[in-house]
């Protein structure tokens, strides 16, 4: 809530001024994707606006504006060893999906990846530095650290609310399934 006081702040805005709240489902931390959709839920709720949500994916996508006629992969950390990969085309989360998302092992990616001239960012470029996989090396690629900022999850949540985008659920999008389970019913 203070990061939000902060740009509201930075902004010159007040809640008053909102009238469309958009927010990451993820993917992302358990419990820091589950703190933001019922913060943004809150309020909402109590300025009576609608709220739409951006996948991580789309946010970093829509980030790179300065990347025409290269499609997007985006690489999210996992924090497992491991990336959340999800590409897009030339025209980014405009274009849509190439595919769904999945869960891939860094050595893996380069073999993922679509062919012709690509832009693939996220925090989770550094996973496969880490690991000494280079995606660059075949020539056609730019890499970039960058990660998801409210410009571009705004910018998402504008075309997804006017109906440039298809509708996404409001809860966590999780790539994996939940490592704590229940326990087996006797």
């Amino acid at each position: 809530m203070p990061g939000i006081a902060e740009a509201m702040a930075a902004a010159g805005a007040g809640f008053a001024d909102l009238d469309l709240l958009a927010v990451t489902v993820g993917p992302g931390s358990f419990t820091g994707l589950r703190v933001g959709l019922a913060a943004v839920r809150g309020l909402a709720l109590a300025l009576g606006v609608p709220v739409v949500g951006v996948s991580t994916f789309e946010a970093v996508a829509a980030g790179a504006s300065d990347v025409a006629a290269r499609s997007r992969c985006i690489l999210v950390d996992s924090r497992r060893g491991d990336v959340f990969l999800q590409c897009f085309g030339p025209a980014g989360h405009l274009s849509g999906p190439l595919a769904e998302p999945v869960v891939a092992a860094p050595e893996s990616v380069p073999d993922l990846l679509p062919p012709g001239p690509l832009w693939i960012g996220g925090d989770g470029v550094a996973v496969l530095r880490a690991a000494g996989i280079d995606p660059a090396a075949r020539g056609d690629a730019v890499l970039s650290d960058a990660g998801p900022d409210a410009v571009a999850v705004a910018a998402v949540g504008v075309a997804r609310h006017l109906g440039m985008l298809p509708p996404l659920p409001m809860r966590p999008l999780y790539i994996r399934p939940p490592a704590a389970k229940l326990p087996a019913a006797r």
